[in-house]
């Protein structure tokens, strides 16, 4: 048993860079959503609790048997209590004090403490995290939680195994119930050296007016998930279409500057605004705002050409440079020449990387700065949340 628990939680640890992963976008999203900042205590609360969600699950699933070698239906048990009628068989008695050194030894004794102490971690985040206080909704939870456990293990798995490997327990019901319980319990007096959250979110409001460099990073992200989804599709369009030679050419031509055409188009039609910088509540906005600027809408929108354009200038040229050193080894040209075309473009890319980590140290350190590109083209993001009265 400890074998196998033991076996579960490492591969939780193994597996959880991947779940984090998946759910960063979402977690900063929501986060830079409500509060316009994000603070690394919640973000260490946050990760622990998927990390503990993890555990949990493959505490309950693992280890995965071998389809062949279930070979009938699973076993259940209903009645309440059994556990107590398993620990006297084992020749634990009350009265009798020598025999109570078995009491902690017994493998049902274990069980038993294993499942009460599956869902204590739940009932502490309940209370603390999400911040319910009411005992029997953190204990109605934990029901749930756990009938949810039992009918994955009757139900093989949701039916994926033809016959479930695990037995269904009513015990294992009560104890995880009770464990939630407890945790909402044990929460109270931690309450008092945890960070109080609500202090903490007020924290986050006063740091909204900061565009940081995450808080770019996610809205990038967002951009570059759907720019690049867009390109997918138009470059499957051009190869799957019945189109002649030159306008193939000419589409993956506008497919190259697609990227560019998304963040001007946007940012000209929309305030200032992408998906990513709406979902972020940021936008673009003349350098020294627009009351300060005297900026017009048509300066404006030439700025914003200067912005992009310096933006993705530097990557198209990559990637000509690119196709050019593919071209010149598939047609067995002096390899002289291209190795001097990878020089040149390490060259260039070690120089935009170089500007890069510059731009953001000086973001970091300065607010009201932006990088090459917002400073050469006179504009720069700023935050887009309303001010609270």
């Amino acid at each position: 048993m400890l074998s196998d628990n033991l076996h579960a939680i490492i591969s939780a640890a193994i597996t959880f860079p991947i779940s984090a992963l998946i759910l960063t976008l979402p977690y900063l999203i929501v986060q830079y959503r409500r509060y316009g900042s994000v603070n690394w205590v919640k973000v260490l609360v946050h990760y622990s609790f998927i990390f503990y969600c993890q555990c949990a699950i493959f505490l309950i699933l693992l280890p995965l048997p071998d389809p062949d070698s279930l070979t009938g239906p699973g076993r259940y048990s209903l009645v309440p209590f059994k556990f107590f009628t398993e620990i006297y068989r084992t020749g634990v008695s009350i009265t009798d004090i020598k025999t109570w050194p078995r009491l902690f030894i017994s493998t049902f004794t274990l069980q038993f403490a294993f499942n009460v102490l599956l869902l204590v971690p739940l009932g502490i985040y309940l209370r603390y995290y999400t911040r319910i206080k009411k005992w029997w909704i953190v204990t109605l939870i934990g029901f749930g939680t756990s009938l949810m456990f039992e009918l994955t293990q009757l139900t093989g798995d949701w039916f994926i195994y033809k016959f479930p490997y695990r037995s269904f327990d009513v015990d294992d019901l009560i104890c995880n119930t009770l464990g939630c319980f407890l945790g909402f319990l044990l929460c109270k007096p931690l309450l008092k050296i945890l960070p109080d959250l609500d202090t903490i979110a007020d924290k986050q409001l006063l740091k909204a007016e900061r565009v940081s460099l995450l808080r770019r990073a996610g809205a990038a992200a967002v951009d570059l998930i759907l720019v690049n989804t867009l390109v997918l599709v138009i470059s499957w369009a051009i190869t799957k279409g019945n189109l002649s030679d030159p306008f193939k050419h000419v589409m993956s031509f506008f497919s190259a500057l697609f990227p560019f055409a998304y963040y001007y188009l946007s940012t000209s039609l929309a305030d200032g605004y992408t998906l990513g910088h709406w979902i972020f509540k940021i936008h673009v906005i003349p350098f020294d705002g627009w009351e300060k600027d005297h900026c017009t809408r048509a300066q404006f929108r030439l700025r914003l050409l200067a912005r992009y354009a310096i933006v993705f200038w530097p990557i198209y040229v990559l990637g000509r440079l690119n196709y050019v050193f593919v071209n010149i080894y598939q047609m067995g040209t002096s390899s002289d020449v291209g190795n001097i075309l990878n020089m040149a473009m390490m060259a260039f890319a070690s120089l935009i990387v170089i500007l890069a980590i510059i731009g953001s140290i000086r973001i970091h350190f300065t607010p009201r700065s932006d990088y090459l590109w917002g400073q050469i083209s006179r504009t720069r993001l700023v935050n887009a949340r309303k001010k609270k009265a």
